[in-house]
């Protein structure tokens, strides 16, 4: 079921006549947020480092998640099937400063980032880090970013797929590419990397030693601007567009 959230000025997320048809979602339903919050949706976490799972997250408004209110528990929003968040809009995860909620791709989800997802995260510290973890298959376009405050991190994990079309790539610092989160940007060996873009550089982000794979499927030129080693196991796909290695692009002989 697709649940549409029916307010314009946030509320509670467990009261059941918020969601149109009623009742509060479950890990089967998709989660519909069909038009810009004047407040944030608010869950009280009842279990410290409780999961709650859903099949489906669009974001069609501007949105902030404020699960848990205060920084005591924290819970991670977990996304099985496909995330969405589209043009010019920005998905909100936690409360400015305290921000007690992380978010997870699941292994098998499909995630678009057309607009801006921004992690909010506790003031004190990586004690309260919060995580953005993708362990399916996200594409952030051109135009979509993943940023966010204080102790941010972004998980890259092992065998899913990164699809970038940020001129800049991926980093792992600083207020470039397609990834900005301000603390620990943490992209796998053993994931798998795609550059759809149009004129784009690799990024320092792309993993020395890689294990996954690199593709190559822009409309322009893909530069490797740091040297980077395609390790045992590891494969380069050039489907479309140029790859320029500038002698950079070691590979072994496997």
């Amino acid at each position: 079921v697709t649940k549409t959230w029916n307010k314009t000025n946030g509320g509670n997320w467990t009261t059941a006549s918020n969601w149109n048809p009623s009742g509060v979602p479950t890990a089967t339903d998709h989660v519909l947020i069909p038009v810009d919050q004047s407040a944030p949706i608010t869950r009280s976490v009842t279990t410290n480092n409780e999961i709650i799972s859903l099949k489906g997250l669009t974001i069609d408004g501007n949105v902030n998640f404020t699960f848990h209110p205060t920084w005591t528990q924290f819970c991670t929003l977990n996304i099985t099937g496909v995330f969405v968040v589209n043009s010019g809009k920005t998905f909100t995860a936690g409360a400015d400063d305290i921000g007690r909620l992380d978010v997870t791709l699941a292994s098998g989800s499909t995630g678009t980032v057309v607009g801006t997802v921004y992690i909010n995260s506790y003031t004190s510290g990586t004690t309260y880090d919060r995580t953005f973890t993708n362990a399916g298959n996200l594409t952030i376009t051109s135009s979509g970013l993943i940023t966010g405050q204080n102790t941010a991190n972004f998980t890259q994990s092992a065998n899913g797929t990164l699809q970038i079309a940020n001129a800049a790539g991926i980093t792992t610092t600083g207020a470039t590419g397609a990834i900005q989160v301000p603390s620990t940007r943490t992209y796998s060996t053993g994931a798998n990397y795609i550059y759809n873009g149009a004129n784009q550089n690799i990024g320092n982000g792309l993993p020395t030693n890689l294990t996954g794979s690199l593709t190559i499927n822009a409309s322009g030129t893909v530069t490797l601007e740091n040297a980077k080693t395609i390790a045992n196991g590891g494969n380069v796909f050039i489907t479309s567009g140029t790859f320029a290695t500038v002698n950079r692009l070691t590979m072994t002989s496997t």
